[in-house]
Parts: structure tokens; C-alpha cells; sequence
């Protein structure tokens, strides 16, 4: 026989698993998926890529997300993980964004993985879960997405010949061989390029110039920089060296803006080679 207790505690059962069953149609899980990637950042030394996930809210209320943790593979291998804590409301039916960004330093990289520093481009793997509050607390929300970047590398400079153009009665027209080499996959024109040129260890021309070339990827170029000089202002064992048939140290050191397809990198630049005079 069935008590009135046991009753009641059968009548409560029934209506907690009612209850449960019509919060399961209730509750929603929000749907999160990568949108886009994005390069925030460029530089020789790092690359800042920026995450953005967006969020659907398929409910009749809002949501809020307390929290999200993720996860940064280089080649199969962990590279980076995080967990923060974000207090982001997304209302009923709606979407939101949130853009996480991760920074890949190339040194702390190749510590870890040596193998990976000739590398034309890197596949990467990111993926987490995001934490919702409040009703949704016990559901967890996952993401995923997947891609390459580059393995950016510095421009190679190195310095041809000093050619002497010609010689007047007042100055004298010099040109600088100047070679470089793109070992990216991806190709670059040299924009705003300041440079100062030395001479046996006297500094004695600098210039300026917009628009140099455009470097095609993992192609070299040979550019000349015209130098003109004033006697004046030229020592006199400069003007003898400079009309001699001989080899000299030549120091080449400024910057140049580099204009990439990913944004714009500054490459500042200092070489001394000895070269041929040529006349």
C-alpha cells in the first residue's frame, strides 16, 4: 500500500523530471564559432593575431558569459593557453563579439621548437570554451578554428659596388650598389627609405627617397642609391680615395618601411662592407 508520504515523494519525482525535461526544451545552447583573424600586429620579432568570435544567442532571455579559456597550437604542438574572465551580455536572439588576441614571439618559438625557424608559414589551431552564467552555468560553449601564418623573416642587405658617375670641377656623381634579398613568402615594396652612407669611417652623404621598389617573395634586387657630393665639402683624402681604382670600407645604416600585404614593418638597417670603387 502506498502511503500518503510515499506519495507525495513520487508526485515530487514526477515533477522535478516534467520540470527538468521542460527546461531542457526551455535552454538553449548559444553557438560560437570563429568569424574572423585578423594580423593586429606585424613585426620581425612578433606577430599579434587578433580572434574575433561571434556569438548567437538563440534564446528568449539574455545570456551573460563569465568566462572563456583557450588554447594556441603551432604545428600540432601547444604553443600558448590562456583563461580570463569576461562579463559580456548578449541579449535574447542576439549577437555579440568578443576578439581575443594572441602574440607569437619567433624567439620564444624556435626555443621550443628549433626545427620550425626555416619555415615559410606556420599552421596554427585555436580553440576553447567559453562559460556562460546564470541559467546556461552548467552548459559549456566550444570553438574552434584553423589557418597559417608567416614566418616572418628579415630582409637580407649586403652592398655591390661604389661607382663614380662623373667628376666635375666642383663635385663628383657616385652611385651605391645596394642589394636585397626577400626570403618571405610574401612579397613588399620599400616605401619611406632614410640612409646615411659612410666612408672609410667618415660620414659623408645621407638621403632620402618614397616608393624604392617592390621586392617580389624570395627574390632579390639590386638598387643603386645616387650620392652626389660637393668638393667643398668633401675632405681631400676622400676625393683621392673616390677617384682611385681601389676597395674601401663603406658603411650603409638607416631605416626603410617595408609595406606588406599584412601591414607595415620597420626595418631598420645597419651594414659595412668593404667594395670596389668603380669608375
Amino acid at each position: 500500500m502506498i502511503t500518503k508520504k510515499r506519495l507525495w515523494v513520487i508526485v515530487t519525482i514526477l515533477l522535478l523530471l516534467l520540470s527538468c525535461a521542460q527546461m531542457d526544451q526551455f535552454l538553449q545552447r548559444p553557438a560560437v564559432k570563429v568569424e574572423s583573424v585578423s594580423v593586429r600586429d606585424l613585426g620581425f620579432s612578433d606577430i599579434t593575431l587578433a580572434f574575433n568570435l561571434l556569438i548567437h544567442n538563440p534564446n528568449s532571455f539574455g545570456v551573460s558569459l563569465n568566462r572563456f579559456d583557450y588554447l594556441f597550437k603551432i604545428e600540432g604542438k601547444t604553443f600558448l593557453s590562456g583563461v580570463e574572465d569576461k562579463g559580456i551580455q548578449v541579449a535574447a536572439g542576439e549577437n555579440s563579439t568578443i576578439e581575443i588576441p594572441v602574440t607569437v614571439i619567433y624567439r620564444d618559438l624556435y626555443d621550443l621548437y628549433s626545427n620550425l625557424k626555416n619555415r615559410d608559414s606556420l599552421s596554427y589551431d585555436f580553440s576553447g570554451s567559453i562559460q556562460p552564467g546564470g541559467l546556461l552555468q552548467t552548459f559549456e560553449i566550444p570553438f574552434h578554428g584553423s589557418g597559417s601564418l608567416p614566418n616572418v623573416r628579415i630582409p637580407k642587405i649586403s652592398l655591390g659596388s661604389l661607382s663614380v658617375a662623373s667628376i666635375g670641377m666642383s663635385g663628383i656623381q657616385l652611385a651605391l650598389a645596394m642589394n636585397v634579398s626577400n626570403p618571405n613568402v610574401f612579397g613588399f615594396e620599400i616605401g619611406k627609405f632614410s640612409y646615411e652612407i659612410d666612408l672609410a669611417g667618415n660620414k659623408f652623404a645621407s638621403g632620402f627617397t618614397e616608393n624604392l621598389v617592390f621586392l617580389p617573395a624570395k627574390k632579390s634586387e639590386t638598387i643603386r642609391l645616387p650620392v652626389s657630393l660637393d668638393f667643398t665639402d668633401v675632405a681631400s683624402s676622400i676625393r683621392s680615395l673616390l677617384i682611385s681604382d681601389r676597395q674601401t670600407l663603406v658603411g650603409l645604416s638607416g631605416s626603410a618601411d617595408l609595406k606588406t600585404p599584412m601591414g607595415l614593418l620597420h626595418l631598420p638597417f645597419a651594414v659595412e662592407e668593404s667594395v670596389s670603387i668603380k669608375r
